[in-house]
């Protein structure tokens, strides 16, 4: 009879409550997703209207050349990649100019004097102000495509407090040097140099794919530029022969294991055998007289 008693009204009123409060929320879930879903359709033309603009896909949607130049980068800001290519404005430049501008595309960390940064090497003031027009440009592009887009924190995005510092690496300067000209970390201009060479090396496939060996060369000598020093040593540890550790001094001979029994002895150079006296036939002979003796 306990079992079966009575649900108090009360109860059952907040159970029915219950059950309504978990319908809406279904209910919100569905109208939800649904919306976004809607949200992202939206998003989707105007993302094919800005393609169209600017010369990507033609009215039937379909890729052009531009487009499919776009499809070798991912490193970087894509559309503006592709516009620095086709309007002509890196055939101008030198290798280590493309290098230092290449690298407002990849100077994503922001640092205490990154908004208030001014580009001071004179070879790379004209470069900057066409690629911040270019920039304008795309983001005009994009408003007038319906996108939610803020045209100047657009441009901003594009930072120029790296540009000195890359065109000074270029030209050889030390990393301690460098380090000198900036108020960000050591860590920070590490990565943006490993990104600012992989983006290069993306620009070498891209200016291949419209056929422009001139410009292809040009970006091939500007990755060769960067890749110099501490910054792209594969470790601190390697010896010279094997490409790293070059202003360190060359590391200690690797140590050889070798295998006598139940032991193993680490020489200083490999050996294809132990030598009567050597480390290594000591080594031997106590362990077979050890096993001897056991025995």
């Amino acid at each position: 009879a306990e079992r079966f008693r009575a649900v108090p009204a009360p109860v059952l009123a907040a159970h029915k409550r219950c059950e309504e409060i978990e319908a809406r929320r279904a209910h919100l879930a569905a109208t939800l997703k649904e919306s976004q879903e809607h949200s992202m359709v939206d998003q989707l033309k105007c993302m094919k209207r800005v393609l169209r603009r600017l010369g990507h896909t033609n009215a039937d949607n379909v890729i052009e050349l531009k487009g499919r130049v776009a499809c070798e980068v991912s490193t970087a800001d894509e559309l503006m990649v592709t516009e620095l290519l086709f309007t002509g404005t890196l055939t101008e430049l030198g290798a280590e100019q493309i290098v230092s501008l290449m690298s407002c595309l990849v100077a994503v960390e922001k640092s205490a004097d990154s908004d208030d940064a001014k580009v001071t090497t004179a070879a790379m003031k004209a470069p900057v102000e066409a690629l911040q027009n270019l920039a304008r440009r795309i983001g005009q592009v994009k408003h007038e495509s319906k996108l939610p887009i803020d045209v100047d924190e657009y441009v901003k995005s594009f930072s120029v407090q790296l540009v000195d510092l890359t065109f000074e690496w270029c030209h050889g300067k030390r990393f301690v040097d460098l380090m000198m000209m900036t108020k960000q970390y050591e860590g920070s201009i590490i990565r943006m140099l490993h990104r600012l060479e992989e983006l290069m090396r993306q620009l070498i496939t891209a200016a291949r794919a419209i056929g422009d060996a001139d410009l292809e060369d040009k970006c091939a000598r500007g990755a060769a530029l960067l890749r110099r020093d501490i910054v792209f040593a594969a470790s601190l540890y390697l010896d010279d022969a094997t490409g790293g550790g070059a202003a360190f001094g060359a590391a200690p001979p690797r140590a050889t294991p070798i295998h006598t029994g139940a032991e193993m002895v680490e020489t200083g150079a490999p050996l294809k055998g132990p030598s009567s006296g050597s480390p290594a036939a000591v080594a031997s002979d106590k362990v077979g007289t050890a096993q001897t003796t056991a025995a």
